[in-house]
This record gives C-alpha cells, sequence and structure tokens, in this order.
C-alpha cells in the first residue's frame, strides 16, 4: 500500500509566511492600541496598570492558540506518518494472524456452485467451469455441508485415464468419477474446514494440514458435518496477506 504524498514544501512555506504576517500585525495593533491607551489618559499609572491586566491575558492566550496550533499540526502529521509506516512494516503473516475468516470469507450465499449427483455427467461439470473461468466446483449436501471439492484437472485426468484404457468416455458421472478410490479421496480430503472465529493465520494452517488443498470453509464450531457459512481460497490468502 502506497504511503500519502507529504504535503507540497510551497504550500507549507506559504501557510507559515501567512502566519508569521498574521502574528506580526496582530502584535502591532496591540501595541498601537496599550500605546494610545496610556498616553491620552489623565492618570497613566493606574492606566497602564488597567491595560496591562485586560491585555496579557489576551496575549497569553492568543499565543498559546498559535502554538498548539502548530505544534498539534505537527503532532499529528507525525503520528500519522507513524502509524502508516508501522502498517507496511506488518509482514503478511502478521496480517493473517490478525484479519478474521469471517470479515474476508465469500458469503455461502454468494458461492456459486450446481447441484451434483451421482447421475450428473462430468460433461456437465465441465461446462460449467468452462463457461465460469473456474477450476474447481465446491459441492454441497441438500442441508449445506461440503461433501466434495471437484478440480477440473481431476475430471480431466480420470477422463483421459478412462481413455487409455478404452472405456467408454462418453456419457461419464459423477458416480464413476467417485468410485476411483484415488480421486474420491482427493475430492474429499482437499479442503480444510475452520471455525466462524478463526483468524486467517488458522486457515492457512488448514490448507498446510492437507496435500493438495487449495480452499478453506467455514463452519460455526469448525466441524467438517456443519452447515458451511463461508469459503476462502488459497488465491484470497495471498492477496490478503499483501494489502
Amino acid at each position: 500500500m502506497a504511503a500519502e504524498p507529504a504535503p507540497a514544501p510551497e504550500k507549507k512555506n506559504v501557510a507559515d509566511r501567512l502566519a508569521l504576517v498574521v502574528i506580526i500585525l496582530a502584535a502591532v495593533i496591540l501595541i498601537l492600541l496599550v500605546c494610545l491607551a496610556v498616553f491620552t489618559a489623565k492618570n497613566q499609572t493606574e492606566t497602564a496598570k488597567d491595560v496591562l491586566n485586560a491585555v496579557l491575558p489576551l496575549i497569553a492566550s492568543w499565543v498559546g492558540t498559535v502554538l498548539a496550533y502548530y505544534y498539534s499540526r505537527e503532532n499529528l502529521t507525525a503520528a500519522t506518518r507513524n502509524a502508516t509506516e508501522m502498517a507496511q512494516q506488518l509482514s503478511g503473516a502478521e496480517k493473517l494472524q490478525i484479519l478474521r475468516v469471517s470479515d474476508s470469507m465469500i458469503p455461502v450465499e454468494r458461492i456459486d456452485t450446481m447441484k451434483v449427483d451421482d447421475s450428473t455427467p462430468l460433461a456437465d461439470l465441465i461446462d460449467f467451469l468452462a463457461k465460469r473461468g473456474r477450476q474447481r466446483l465446491p459441492i454441497f449436501s441438500d442441508n449445506g455441508v461440503i461433501r466434495f471439492i471437484v478440480h477440473l484437472s481431476t475430471v480431466h485426468a480420470f477422463i483421459s485415464q478412462c481413455a487409455l484404457e478404452q472405456r467408454k468416455v462418453d456419457g461419464l458421472t459423477f458416480a464413476e468419477l467417485i468410485a476411483e478410490p484415488t480421486h474420491a479421496e482427493l475430492l474429499r480430503s482437499s479442503f480444510g474446514v475452520v471455525k466462524e472465529s478463526a483468524t486467517l493465520a488458522e486457515a492457512k494452517a488448514a490448507l498446510e494440514q492437507g496435500r493438495a488443498r487449495e480452499d478453506v470453509f467455514i463452519t460455526r464450531s469448525g466441524g467438517r458435518e456443519e452447515p458451511v457459512l463461508g469459503w476462502i481460497t488459497d488465491n484470497d490468502l495471498v492477496r490478503l496477506s499483501r494489502a
């Protein structure tokens, strides 16, 4: 994230010169008023005392206001600069430890998927993913529990395997895909699950606990048999760690 540009030196110099002019003019006017009040009075001693009693608090207040403005402005600028620098210095891992999955996930109602059962042709899965430019498809049960995540590469590998074995390729179904133990295990285990209150660092750890995991699903308490609340991909984690 780029730092905010510092104020232009020209604008700062103009502001400083303007402030100096205002201070000098105010001081000259105050001096003139004091002199006028003292030298035109009959009792100059008493008048001088009264004028000083009236003007000194005004001067003190005025000087304090000017100084407070300049110091507070400089302090605010310095504090803003320091906060920005600190944020930029946070590593990707530190950012993931701060952010919550519930704030970064794709909500379940926005997950674009399709109804899949044993009779669904693999050609339908390929077509669905191709039209959306995606590589994988989460498949849920009727009550919203994540069952499989189908990778396009796995489908293509299975079709190629069938072709090499001289099996009929046309009309292959999802049931035939998950009937192959290797593919079925990959589809069932290539995702992690974390609880709703987990951090993105915990989501990343869930990815790293299994082979070929690229997705994490969020449930209320982190159970795999609970309805899904949201979805985070490996690409999301990379993007959020660099933001």
